[in-house]
């Protein structure tokens, strides 16, 4: 399973009234996307799940390009484990699914609470995107999506430790590394350290600890996308580097490793961000441009929401 062929299942909230909506739909999604197809519908509810490979956000495109209202209520892996429950007189084996979605949204867009629902970042002026995240197994996360609005360059995607927004993206620590990630680390430390004794060997050591820190900082990144002229970064990486529950509290920070960005701004509060160079990871993985809170999600299923807390629309 790679992050290029893993399907994920997408639930959205459409305004279908009959056959015919659902037809031409489905219609759409074979002419616009190659890789996402309609699997299951329902009229009364006014409900689709649609499965395939896209990016969510341009499955969600393509529905509106038919003129009607969709907004995304759930994301679910496709992939099952099997679980054994003995019996009195035998063993059964019961097929789940394995679950478990978050939301990030990374800068600013006006109306929306900080925080509320993933959707409320903080970012440089004109830089919004949304990354879904999907326990995709029990060892692997999906991260997929799009920011726009970015300067030519590199731009990379790392989680940090926090999810405090209240000084921009300031305050949201270091690159976040994981217990087990801590565990390996502090063991690989410990055998260098018993290994070199030698005050002699100082400066080699010290060169080799920065060279370690540098690669230990860079392993953190999800994904780095390289902007062209349309100031579009999109993002599908499977990765390993974490357990999924982990994250969630977390934030996700956009790095520019290449291109100025103006202050980050806030609309709730009103104030700028000055985007200072403010930790040795920054020096690496360059100026924090957009940041957000990695907030739980719902699975398919389990949204009946019409209206949207956030910021009051109805979702169809």
């Amino acid at each position: 399973m790679d992050d290029k062929n893993l399907e994920i299942k997408v639930e959205l909230n459409v305004d279908i009234s009959c056959q015919s909506c659902v037809d031409s739909i489905s219609k759409e999604l074979r002419e616009k996307l190659e890789n996402t197809k309609l699997v299951e519908h329902d009229i009364p509810e006014q409900r689709i799940v649609l499965q395939g490979t896209d990016l969510t956000q341009d499955i969600l495109e393509t529905i509106k390009n038919t003129g009607r209202n969709a907004t995304i209520c759930g994301l679910s892996s496709t992939t099952t484990t099997t679980s054994t429950s003995p019996s009195s007189s035998t063993c059964h084996k019961k097929q789940e699914t394995v679950s478990g979605s978050a939301v990030c949204s990374l800068g600013l867009i006006e109306n929306w609470q900080k925080g509320c629902g993933g959707s409320g970042g903080v970012g440089s002026k004109g830089v919004y995107g949304v990354i879904r995240l999907l326990r995709a197994s029990t060892t692997k996360t999906l991260f997929e999506g799009r920011i726009t609005g970015l300067k030519p360059g590199k731009h990379s995607l790392v989680v940090h430790e926090f999810g405090n927004l209240m000084n921009g993206c300031d305050d949201l620590g270091e690159p976040f590394i994981s217990n087990v990630e801590n565990n390996n680390n502090n063991n690989n430390n410990n055998n260098n350290n018993n290994n070199n004794n030698n005050n002699n060997n100082n400066n080699n050591n010290n060169n080799n600890k920065n060279i370690n820190k540098c690669k230990e900082i860079l392993n953190k990144i999800i994904g780095t996308s390289d902007v062209k002229q349309d100031g579009k970064a999109e993002f599908r990486v499977l990765s390993d580097k974490y357990d999924f529950w982990d994250l969630i509290g977390r934030s996700i920070v956009l790095h520019s490793q290449d291109s100025k960005y103006s202050p980050i701004e806030d609309l709730n509060n009103n104030n700028n961000n000055k985007n200072i160079v403010n930790s040795e990871s920054d020096k690496i993985l360059g100026e924090r441009v957009a940041c957000g809170i990695i907030s739980r999600a719902a699975s398919i299923g389990q949204n009946h929401k019409k209206v949207c807390p956030c910021d009051g629309t109805t979702a169809i």
